[in-house]
């Protein structure tokens, strides 16, 4: 007989870095971590953006507290150019990532050249 509760579970995670992990938002991330954090792996989920009407790429992130959170623009050119290293081979990329020890990402407000927000990142 199948696992249907499993089934059901493996659907309604977006991605397995979330797996355990707790969510963390972009505010809570700055706040928690003013010197920045530990991100040890990271993922692509597909969401659907309202604004564009079709769907996106998300970058997700893992740090070493066990938490998560979602890359916005900024850190989705890391998440890529990450990807992009390993020919899009993510979990080579992560496997590696991980034992180099990590990479500390620090968030902050700021503004694009038209004046929206977003979220910067400096890679310490």
């Amino acid at each position: 007989m199948k696992d249907f509760r499993k089934i059901a579970k493996d659907e309604l995670t977006l991605s397995p870095l979330m797996e355990g992990r707790t969510k963390l938002d972009s505010d809570e991330l700055m706040k928690k971590y003013p010197d920045g954090v530990k991100v040890i792996g990271f993922d692509f989920v597909t969401i659907w953006d309202e604004k564009s009407q079709s769907e996106k790429a998300v970058p997700v992130f893992a740090t070493n507290n066990n938490e998560f959170f979602f890359g916005g623009t900024v850190a989705a050119k890391v998440a890529s150019a990450w990807g992009a290293a390993y020919d899009g081979d993510i979990e080579a990329a992560n496997s590696d990532l991980e034992k180099s020890g990590g990479v500390t990402m620090k968030f902050s407000r700021g503004k694009t050249k038209k004046g929206n927000n977003l979220t910067a990142v400096e890679i310490l």
